[in-house]
């Protein structure tokens, strides 16, 4: 990754003007969160050599010129307030050896705390970015949840809905931490997060011979006009049999293959 880093740098500094806000500084990133062309273990031992997905958060703050050069430990699963596993074996405080960088952001942390990162990414549920900020004595902030791209991520736990995570910056500044927020809202990401069409009223006319199948029903297909509609969402509910989940989502991948969203 090293190598990769100095040969960005270098193509960076053969532009001949800045490449975005970002240009030039190097950035480190949690090494649950995954990186294109970059296995990703979560600190699993199981999972070492798997493959990454797509992450939309690297993939703006590459484009604001940002060069990545260290991915950074945390502990195994996550869900946990210091940073040791299996993989990488014990973090320790930068500021004291005897003590915890906290979690589980750990080596983000200490990497920091130690001056040798200017900004990381980590993420935070009850603390994880903001108790290794505070432990390290850099900044840590966590950002509304579902507020920043969310994608790419090693979940440990799958579909879970009722604890939601968020990535968030530390830094060895208030500006820093500024700056990298600005950069990504300015791209509006939750405009990208899901693909939608829009009710244009050329194309999409009240079907005036549908016939009603009671007074409600004729009331519900009379509310609409392409007017009043105009510019709102196309949604589709894809329905199916009790415990026929993954029939539904396979009928589901099928409709957004015919509209092209591969």
């Amino acid at each position: 990754m090293w190598d990769d880093a100095i040969e960005r740098a270098r193509h960076l500094d053969s532009l001949p003007s800045p490449a975005g806000p970002l240009h030039g500084l190097p950035i480190s990133i949690k090494q649950q969160h995954g990186m294109r062309g970059r296995p990703c273990h979560a600190s699993y031992v199981a999972w070492i050599g798997q493959a990454s997905g797509d992450n939309p958060l690297n993939d703006v703050l590459w484009g604001a010129g940002c060069v990545f050069y260290a991915r950074t430990t945390e502990p195994q699963s996550t869900m946990h307030l210091e940073c040791a596993n299996n993989i990488t074996g014990c973090t320790a405080n930068p500021w004291n050896r005897a003590l915890t960088p906290g979690g589980s952001t750990g080596g983000e942390g200490a990497l920091l705390g130690l001056g040798a990162s200017v900004l990381g990414v980590g993420g935070d549920i009850g603390g994880s970015v903001r108790a290794p900020a505070s432990n390290c004595g850099v900044y840590g902030f966590k950002p509304t949840s579902r507020r920043l791209p969310l994608a790419g991520m090693k979940c440990t736990m799958l579909g879970n809905e009722t604890v939601l995570p968020t990535f968030g910056p530390l830094a060895r500044s208030r500006e820093t931490v500024n700056l990298f927020m600005r950069v990504v809202l300015d791209t509006e990401p939750w405009r990208s997060a899901v693909s939608e069409m829009s009710i244009g009223p050329a194309k999409d006319k009240r079907d005036e011979g549908y016939v009603p199948m009671n007074e409600q029903d004729k009331f519900n297909h009379d509310l609409y006009t392409p007017e009043k509609y105009i510019g709102a969402p196309v949604s589709l509910q894809v329905v199916g049999r009790r415990n026929f989940d993954e029939k539904v989502m396979a009928a589901l991948e099928l409709i957004e293959k015919a509209l092209g969203r591969n």
